[in-house]
């Protein structure tokens, strides 16, 4: 896919993440995707995964693709592409979300390592369910330390093993 309009050189927003604060688009272990609102929890996880070596990639995008334009999911299917794994933030603001759901089949569809980093008790669609739950940043940093030493298969097994306790402690 070699369409012009994808920014090669693009822009993005990182904090300090693993990279400075604006530079070339890199590409980091773990895409981070989120609501807009959710944004400060991205952040926040990020710069944990950033900090035990594992760059993320969470972005503004460059305004020549921004918003509703149709080169802007060719360009999440390149940098997702292009990331190890995938983690959805989740909360209430994700419902209102369209960005998140297409990221997380991307990474699907493209056989990419993901999770869902759960802010708040809220129900969730059964998918978000089939891979790892995460609700700190503990759980994150040993997912992303899974990463490297184990297959989507078996890091997926272990994690749904240890939801499912999880899942039916919540349920009271």
């Amino acid at each position: 896919m070699n369409d012009s309009r994808l920014p090669t050189s693009g822009r993005r927003y990182t904090r300090s993440f693993g990279f400075s604060r604006e530079t070339s688009i890199q590409y980091g272990d773990v895409f981070i995707s989120h609501q807009s609102n959710d944004r400060p929890a991205a952040e926040k996880v990020a710069l944990t995964l950033g900090r035990m070596g594992y760059p993320c990639y969470l972005g503004i995008f460059d305004p020549s693709v921004a918003g509703n334009d149709p080169y802007l999911e060719s360009y999440l299917r390149q940098v997702i592409g292009r990331c190890r794994a995938l983690m959805a933030i989740v909360s209430p603001a994700t419902r209102s979300s369209w960005w998140v759901p297409l990221e997380i089949g991307v990474a699907l569809e493209k056989e990419k390592h993901i999770a869902t980093f759960l802010l708040t008790e809220v129900d969730l669609p059964s998918y978000l369910w089939l891979w790892p739950m995460l609700r700190d940043d503990q759980d994150a940093v040993s997912w992303a330390n899974d990463l490297g030493k184990y297959s989507v298969t078996q890091i997926n097994h272990y994690w749904r093993a240890r939801t499912r306790l999880q899942k039916r402690s919540y349920a009271g």
